[in-house]
């Protein structure tokens, strides 16, 4: 805040501020004219309740209210993620069902574990389609039709 000016709340329940010179609350002063015209301008580019809301820079209601509601949607959370945890399968079974990794064995062995057994997979099949019968020897053996 600017020194020599004073923040005027505009309402209560809101915290709208507006900087007004001191000089405005001397009797004497002759340009009040001045301040009110600033004073309308300023609250003329105000936005509106409804738009700071949609915004989310408020909340609609009143606060007692929020501070209810807002309770109410915690406990909410809290008992839905207890109600899950309490729901969640055991580390034994995701690993059984090859959903998590055992972790009886370092993680680089499983690494090479699984690269290795990728490897195994790629060259089994690597080996069958090598090895299958062309589409001649399977119409001579009457497995296709020609």
């Amino acid at each position: 805040m600017a020194s020599g000016c004073l923040a005027v709340p505009m309402f209560a329940m809101h915290h709208f501020f507006i900087e007004l010179p001191m000089s405005a609350f001397d009797p004497d002063f002759e340009d009040l004219d001045e301040i009110a015209a600033k004073l309308e301008r300023k609250l003329e580019l105000r936005p509106d309740i409804k738009d700071l809301i949609e915004r989310n820079v408020m909340k609609d209601g009143t606060p007692r209210l929020q501070a209810v509601q807002q309770q109410i949607k915690k406990e909410h959370v809290c008992q839905s993620l207890e109600r899950n945890l309490a729901h969640r399968p055991e580390r034994t079974d995701l690993e059984r069902r090859n959903i998590l990794k055992a972790q009886d064995i370092a993680p680089i062995v499983q690494a090479t574990i699984a690269e290795l057994h990728k490897e195994q997979i790629h060259h089994s099949l690597s080996e069958k389609i090598s090895n299958r019968p062309n589409y001649e020897d399977l119409v001579q053996k009457g497995l296709l039709l020609s």
